[in-house]
């Protein structure tokens, strides 16, 4: 197997166990509404940039809702979501977060992870003078129609070194611009996803991610540097 240096991860339903703007619009009553439109989305029924529209319009988070949602993602890690980012992070690999969603929610959750702002891409929220939703910015790639697949193509250009993990249609469409794309099923199942990824993880845990994406070598200086934690995942 060839050395892997970047490892992506998708935030909704990959990293995190919830789907961050169905969370926020059940918080406002509306869950019903946009967990249709995130459903549709996800499994490449419609439109990202039309789904997000109008979702965003009906739950015009705050940045006070945002800042929660943050919060709400650290309490509702995958198991072994955090195990996995501090061991990559051990062997000198490079941990991004590549969403959907926007910030400052995401940024609460790279800082509980110890995943550099610089290395997360995500889309933008315009608040006014008091915090209240203004809109977002239209003009980011992740908003976008086969966002993530563009914002991977344009940043990492040597695919054989990435590797990508995410659980929708959208992260599926990335899959010729990296080097392995392993599909996510242990919070949301998508056929698709399962069926066109290089690898599928069906379980509701991400330990599988570091077997997959190490070399031996590297599973074998994980063992020296962590063997307690490292024997259980890889």
């Amino acid at each position: 197997m060839k050395k892997i240096d970047i490892i992506i991860f998708d935030v909704d339903s990959t990293l995190v166990t919830i789907e961050g703007l169905d969370w926020l619009a059940e918080k406002k009553g509306r869950k019903s509404e946009v967990s249709r439109f995130t459903k549709r989305s996800m499994e490449g029924l419609m439109g990202f940039r039309d789904a997000m529209e109008r979702k965003m319009k009906i739950i015009s988070p705050t940045r006070r809702d945002l800042a929660a949602l943050g919060e709400k993602y650290c309490w509702s890690l995958t198991p072994g979501a955090e195990d996995i980012v501090r061991l990559l992070h051990k062997l000198g690999k490079q941990v991004w977060l590549l969403t959907g969603n926007f910030q400052p929610a995401v940024g609460i959750l790279a800082k509980k992870l110890g995943v550099p702002a610089t290395r997360i891409l995500c889309n933008e929220v315009y608040f006014d003078s008091l915090g209240n939703y203004a809109g977002f910015n239209s003009g980011n790639k992740l908003s976008r129609d086969n966002g993530k697949a563009e914002t991977i193509k344009e940043l990492f250009a040597n695919k054989k070194k990435v590797a990508f993990i995410g659980d929708s249609v959208t992260d599926l469409e990335a899959k010729e611009y990296v080097r392995m794309f392993i599909g996510f099923g242990g919070v949301a199942e998508r056929k698709a996803v399962r069926e066109n990824a290089d690898y599928y993880i069906g379980e509701p845990d991400l330990s599988p991610v570091l077997s997959l994406v190490l070399t031996r070598a590297e599973k074998k200086l994980l063992m020296k540097l962590k063997p307690s934690v490292a024997s259980s995942l890889c």
